[in-house]
């Protein structure tokens, strides 16, 4: 009785190419398909329906990439995993976070050929991102939670980071504003230094549309920053909003502020960027915030990584870039 070994080596193909055509879970070319077929026909092979389907390959575990050893897990993190962890729940698959003893293209291969997960997202992805180059390397099941740049490559879940910007300049323009500090986050991240730019894109190109005038404070996320930003406050012409994409020192500006008798609403305005930015002792004293839907962008990843290993081709699974929306928070006051 002909096997499954018998019909691949026929076929000059992987065992695991047969069961890819006779189960249909993966996309095989046509022509290997063909041979597949006329093999087994050739040799009159029957599958054992039993062997096939404890040997059918099914989605089990998920692996979330980032650089938590160095940058940490923050709130904005969080929601994108809690949106992946609602789609684990509700597909019986494990979601894991690796936390690799050196993070680097090696390490990062011999994890995944470990079989420690069987597909996997990544994120704080910088441009021309080596992840990418070894996942595509390897062929291996990947989503990337940001975007490298790169044509062709793997699936990606993205913000309108540069709609995010020109939204938050039309919000300032339509309250009257006609000066704004922006405050964004300056570190040594090659990920960050992406959105950064993509932010002040939309800001700066919105803003010369718009008559706003910007100026712009790069500085390390600590508070003791906010002595910065408040030398912008000490002119004539002092800003009337704050566009805040470093939540740290934007809470610490406005703090340092009220300090000094210069008040949010009376004085300024804020609205904050990507981030749900709290400012006060309660829990429900938070900015004006452009976002995008994080829970919905962690769910999405995890929706095309499992597209992406059952079809196993790129071109079939769409990356997704989501749009921006306005939490109104009461914090981006009109100015006559």
């Amino acid at each position: 009785m002909a096997t499954r070994a018998d019909v691949a080596r026929l076929a000059g193909v992987s065992p695991s190419t047969v069961s890819y055509v006779l189960n249909g879970q993966r996309s095989v070319k046509p022509e290997t398909k063909k041979r597949v077929q006329a093999a087994v026909k050739q040799l009159n092979y029957v599958p054992n329906l039993k062997a096939s389907n404890l040997a059918a390959r099914s989605l089990r575990t998920v692996g979330l990439h980032l650089f938590a050893e160095t940058n940490g897990i923050d709130l904005i993190c969080a929601s994108y995993i809690c949106g992946m962890r609602q789609y684990a729940s509700e597909n019986d698959t494990s979601l894991v976070i690796p936390i690799l003893h050196k993070p680097t293209r090696k390490e990062f291969a011999r994890f995944l050929r470990s079989s420690g997960v069987d597909a996997l997202i990544f994120m704080e992805a910088s441009i021309n991102d080596w992840r990418e180059e070894v996942l595509l390397e390897l062929d291996f099941p990947g989503v990337i939670l940001g975007t490298t740049g790169r044509k062709e490559g793997l699936p990606y879940v993205e913000s309108d980071f540069e709609a995010i910007g020109s939204m938050a300049v039309d919000v300032a323009a339509e309250a009257g504003h006609r000066r704004a500090l922006v405050i964004v986050r300056k570190e040594n991240r090659s990920d960050l230094e992406r959105t950064i730019a993509t932010l002040m894109q939309g800001l700066r190109v919105r803003a010369e549309l718009r008559g706003v005038r910007l100026d712009v404070l790069a500085v390390p996320a600590h508070s003791s920053q906010a002595v910065h930003a408040m030398k912008f406050f000490e002119g004539e012409d002092p800003p009337t909003i704050i566009i805040g994409e470093n939540a740290e020192v934007t809470t610490a500006t406005v703090t340092l502020a009220n300090s000094r008798g210069i008040r949010l609403g009376p004085n300024f305005s804020v609205v904050t960027l990507a981030a749900k930015v709290p400012y006060g002792a309660m829990a429900d004293c938070l900015f004006t915030e452009i976002t995008t839907d994080r829970i919905a962008m962690g769910y999405a990843c995890m929706e095309k990584v499992t597209a992406l290993y059952y079809r196993h081709q790129r071109n079939e699974v769409e990356s997704r870039v989501f749009p921006p929306f306005l939490i109104d928070r009461k914090t981006v006051f009109m100015r006559s």
